[in-house]
């Protein structure tokens, strides 16, 4: 995770990454294992889609080793 300060730089970053700048990573980390969210909108996007849910949910959100692969394709030039 990082704080939401620093979106627009993440962003920025993995674009680079993706065109094949090669750019220092120089980020705060906040480090977790197992995170828990309190939402009290009845929208929130998962898998590229809106989900709709009751107000007042809590997720959780467990880190898990090796369920996630990032797949960047290198620049051929």
């Amino acid at each position: 995770m990082i704080p939401e300060t620093d979106k627009d730089k993440l962003a920025s970053y993995v674009s680079d990454k993706i065109n094949g700048v090669d750019v220092p990573y120089h980020f705060q980390q906040l480090k977790a294992k197992n995170i828990m969210v309190k939402w009290e909108g009845t929208h929130v996007h998962v898998d590229d889609g809106i989900v709709k849910i009751e107000k007042y949910q809590q997720i959780d959100i467990e880190l898990r080793q090796g369920l996630l692969e990032f797949l960047v394709p290198k620049n051929s030039g």
